[in-house]
Parts: structure tokens; C-alpha cells; sequence
């Protein structure tokens, strides 16, 4: 619920009232006080609707998710990981293809941009972890030198202890929508809340999101810290979920960037009086709306994937060769490799070359190649 449509509504004197109710609720939570950037957070009916309606929606991706193949799962992760790395590359600008992002995954010489290896690197590490361990500000500091730094021309790097020292502005890309927070003794408070509420039980969708203001709001570095921003919104999920929901953040916040921007525009004390509940709404929906597209997205493929299924009669080895490389073209943006197809189906490195290039002499395969690999996606 917007507080701002309260504003208009009533007196000023009965807005005041109802304002101050919220604040002295005994289940409203407080941020950045100490920062001098007061913020609060309650229990709200459109809230928690909201954030109902994004749990069912997850709950509804997540069961047609699992009824793909241990295979099918496998490839769709591939395919949101690409998309993922590709959105969060987009809000800031940093130029990537598929076929960047997919040569890092694959260890593929000739990828020189640093920022590129760096958030493919950053996304690595979400899979790679088996806990998270963001307990201190040293703890922070140091999954930034590791995944972000590296990227950084030298002017870039932070000048205090843990974070900057200096002013920085957060921009929309055209104009200055925000200031960070000032000073570095703030700046360090500020990301000590951050962490007492990474660490909170609060309901884990409603705290990321919460973490995700804060996080923001603070920018506690001159660059990175949209990367680093979204990077630990996902990695708190999966820390917690274990779900491929993780990797579709960044790809509905790209998608609907204007939105994203506003909804950070919007929970200023100008607008909405401190208050983040409808911050958490917009989030929210934007996290219901690429859920619905997603879930669409891949229902039409699993579709596909049945309509394609055995259109050819070939021998039982090159049967489950095709099978594969059509559900492998289908879910993921550049097929399978001669060793995957060896690992999933069991069979001789001979045997497959042999349908490879039958498949090829039909005119129904493709490859590509990446590097030393070659992979192979049915086109017909």
C-alpha cells in the first residue's frame, strides 16, 4: 500500500495520526536510523498479499520445474544462468552476448573483458557455495575484492576500511535519483544493519528485498554495486531456497528497468514518508510478472519438446541421441558437446560421432564451436 494515497485522503492532522500508528506498531521494523536515513517497515494487508501471491506463483514455477528430467533441469538452469548474467550485465551497461557468457562457463580462451569474467564468476559462486558466511563487514569486503575488484580500474577501488570513503550518486541513466549514504563511519552502520537483517528469520523473500533497499540505498562502493547488490539478493535466496528462482532477479529487474528505478524513486521520504512497504510491493510484483513469463516461457517448451520427440526412424542409439540433442536445442541456447551426450546416454565416443554425422547428412543438426568444443542443436 502506497502511503502517499493516504496523504491525499485525509487531513493533515489525521494523516500524522495514522503515520505515527504505523511507526509505533509493535511488529514495524526500522532502518538506517543511525545513518540518519530513517526507513521503517510494517505489517500491512496489501503487503502481505502481495508477497503471498509471489510465494504461490514461486510454488507454481518450482512444480513445473521438477517435472522436467534430471536432464531438462540441468539445461533450463544453463538457460536462466546465461539470461541472468546477461540482465545484470544490461542494467549496468556492460556490453555481453550469450556466447560470451557461455565461453567464460566453458572455460573458453579469448573473453578479455573483466567484467564480463567477473559476474560470470560472481554467479559461480552462488552454485559453489554450500553456505553463506556474511556474518561481518570483513566478511562482505572480502566477497567483493573476490568477485567484483578484480573488474575495477584503480580509481574505483574503496579508500576506507571496509567500503568508500567518498559521495557517490545512484543514476537511472540519466539523471541522479538518489545519494548515497554519506560519510564512512555511516556507510559501515548502515551495512552492520544490512547484515543484522541478512541474518534475521524474517521470511525469506521479504528480507532480500528489504536487504536489497538497504544494500542499494547504501551503495557502499563507488562501482559494483548494482552487481554486488543483485549478486547478494541471489545469494541469500539460494543460500536459503536452494531454488533456480535465484536466477531470474536480475533478468525481471532488466526487464522491467524503468520500474526497477521507480520503485526505488518511490520509497523516498519525499514520496512515501519513509515507509518500504510499497517498496516491497513493487519489487514483489516485478518478481510475479517475470514469474508468469517464465512459467509460459517454458511450458510452450515442454510442448515443443514432445511434439519434436521421434519424427525419424533411426536405430535405438541414435533414438536416444536425437531425443537428447531435442530437448538439450530446446531448453538451452547452444545444445550439447560429443561429452555430454557421451555422459547422459552412456554410450562409446564412436557411437556418437556416427549419429552426429548421420544427423548432419538429414540436414537437422547445427554446430558451433567454442574454443576446443563443439556443440550441436537440432534445427528441423
Amino acid at each position: 500500500m502506497k502511503i502517499k494515497k493516504q496523504f491525499y485522503k485525509l487531513s493533515k492532522e489525521e494523516f500524522d495520526k495514522y503515520l505515527d500508528g504505523l511507526k509505533k506498531a509493535p511488529d514495524t521494523l526500522f532502518f538506517l536510523e543511525k545513518a540518519k536515513e530513517p526507513y521503517f517497515y510494517c505489517l500491512m494487508r496489501d503487503t502481505l498479499s502481495v508477497l503471498n501471491e509471489l510465494l504461490l506463483k514461486k510454488e507454481e514455477f518450482e512444480r513445473l520445474y521438477q517435472s522436467f528430467s534430471g536432464f531438462g533441469q540441468r539445461q533450463l538452469l544453463q538457460s536462466f544462468f546465461i539470461d541472468e548474467i546477461e540482465s545484470t550485465n544490461k542494467i549496468e551497461n556492460i556490453y555481453s552476448t550469450k556466447h560470451d557468457i557461455f565461453s567464460v562457463m566453458k572455460q573458453v580462451k579469448g573473453v578479455k573483458d573483466k567484467k564480463i569474467v567477473s559476474v560470470v564468476n560472481s554467479y559461480q559462486h552462488i552454485l559453489q557455495s554450500d553456505s553463506h558466511n556474511l556474518k561481518t563487514l570483513d566478511d562482505i569486503g572480502k566477497l567483493y575484492d573476490t568477485l567484483i575488484l578484480p573488474s575495477l580500474a584503480p580509481e574505483d577501488k574503496p579508500d576506507g576500511k571496509y567500503f568508500r570513503k567518498g559521495d557517490v550518486y545512484i543514476s537511472d541513466g540519466i539523471t541522479h535519483i538518489h545519494r548515497g549514504v554519506s560519510g564512512e563511519e555511516n556507510i559501515n552502520l548502515a551495512m552492520r544493519e544490512f547484515l543484522e537483517l541478512y541474518n534475521s528469520d524474517l521470511e525469506i523473500m521479504e528480507k532480500m528485498i528489504l536487504c536489497h533497499f538497504i544494500f542499494e540505498t547504501t551503495h557502499p562502493y563507488y562501482d559494483g554495486n548494482g552487481r554486488m547488490g543483485r549478486f547478494l539478493f541471489s545469494y541469500g535466496l539460494y543460500q536459503k531456497t536452494k531454488s533456480v528462482f535465484t536466477f531470474k532477479i536480475a533478468m525481471a529487474f532488466s526487464r522491467n528497468k524503468k520500474k526497477y528505478y521507480s520503485a526505488f524513486k518511490n520509497a523516498s521520504k519525499d514520496h512515501e514518508f519513509g515507509c518500504l512497504n510499497g517498496f516491497v510491493e513493487d519489487i514483489a510484483q516485478l518478481l510475479i510478472d517475470e514469474l508468469d513469463i517464465t512459467i509460459k516461457d517454458i511450458t510452450l517448451k515442454k510442448d515443443k519438446i514432445e511434439t519434436l520427440k521421434k519424427p525419424f526412424k533411426f536405430k535405438k542409439s541414435e533414438d536416444q541421441i536425437y531425443n537428447l540433442l531435442t530437448e538439450g536445442s530446446i531448453l538451452s541456447d547452444f545444445g550439447l558437446s560429443n561429452t555430454e551426450i557421451q555422459e547422459e546416454t552412456n554410450l562409446s565416443k564412436a557411437t556418437v560421432d556416427k549419429a552426429i554425422k548421420h544427423f548432419k547428412n538429414l540436414g537437422i543438426l547445427e554446430s558451433t564451436r567454442f574454443g576446443y568444443y563443439v556443440f550441436h542443436k537440432i534445427i528441423k
